[in-house]
Protein backbone atom coordinates (compact mmCIF):
# COMPACT_ATOMS: atom_id res chain seq x y z
CA UNK A 1 0.00 0.00 0.00
CA UNK A 2 1.58 3.47 -0.90
CA UNK A 3 1.05 6.18 1.98
CA UNK A 4 1.60 9.27 0.19
CA UNK A 5 1.26 11.71 3.74
CA UNK A 6 3.38 9.17 5.72
CA UNK A 7 6.13 10.12 2.42
CA UNK A 8 5.73 13.30 2.52
CA UNK A 9 6.26 13.69 6.42
CA UNK A 10 8.74 12.23 6.37
CA UNK A 11 10.56 13.58 3.71
CA UNK A 12 9.24 17.11 5.52
CA UNK A 13 11.42 15.01 8.40
CA UNK A 14 14.73 14.70 6.69
CA UNK A 15 14.33 18.17 5.24
CA UNK A 16 14.42 19.42 8.54
CA UNK A 17 17.05 17.04 9.89
CA UNK A 18 19.24 18.13 6.85
CA UNK A 19 18.46 21.64 7.27
CA UNK A 20 19.76 21.14 11.36
CA UNK A 21 22.84 19.49 9.95
CA UNK A 22 23.82 22.59 7.91
CA UNK A 23 23.43 24.85 10.63
CA UNK A 24 25.56 22.60 13.04
CA UNK A 25 28.26 21.73 10.62
CA UNK A 26 28.59 25.94 9.60
CA UNK A 27 28.97 26.66 13.13
CA UNK A 28 31.35 23.77 14.05
CA UNK A 29 33.44 25.20 10.47
CA UNK A 30 33.59 28.30 11.91
CA UNK A 31 34.78 27.52 15.42
CA UNK A 32 37.38 25.03 13.70
CA UNK A 33 38.46 27.98 11.81
CA UNK A 34 38.86 30.34 14.87
CA UNK A 35 40.62 27.93 16.92
CA UNK A 36 43.13 26.16 14.11
CA UNK A 37 43.60 29.58 11.60
CA UNK A 38 43.14 27.90 8.00
CA UNK A 39 44.59 25.56 6.95
CA UNK A 40 43.88 23.74 3.74
CA UNK A 41 42.81 20.23 4.76
CA UNK A 42 40.55 21.92 7.09
CA UNK A 43 38.90 24.38 4.12
CA UNK A 44 38.20 21.08 2.03
CA UNK A 45 36.42 18.99 4.14
CA UNK A 46 34.18 22.12 5.51
CA UNK A 47 33.49 22.69 2.05
CA UNK A 48 32.74 19.20 1.47
CA UNK A 49 30.35 18.32 4.48
CA UNK A 50 28.44 21.37 4.01
CA UNK A 51 27.90 20.90 0.24
CA UNK A 52 27.00 17.16 1.02
CA UNK A 53 24.55 18.36 3.66
CA UNK A 54 23.05 20.91 0.76
CA UNK A 55 22.45 18.24 -1.72
CA UNK A 56 20.49 15.87 0.98
CA UNK A 57 18.62 19.05 2.04
CA UNK A 58 18.07 19.99 -1.85
CA UNK A 59 17.11 16.27 -2.56
CA UNK A 60 14.86 15.86 0.47
CA UNK A 61 12.70 19.07 -0.20
CA UNK A 62 12.37 18.09 -3.92
CA UNK A 63 11.00 15.23 -3.33
CA UNK A 64 8.08 16.55 -0.68
CA UNK A 65 7.52 18.92 -3.50
CA UNK A 66 7.57 16.66 -6.46
CA UNK A 67 4.19 15.68 -7.33
CA UNK A 68 3.67 11.93 -6.54
CA UNK A 69 2.58 9.36 -9.51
Amino acid sequence: LRQPGLHVLLQALLGAVFAGFVAYDGQRLKQMYRTHGARENLVVVGALKLYLDYVNLTLALLQVTGSSS
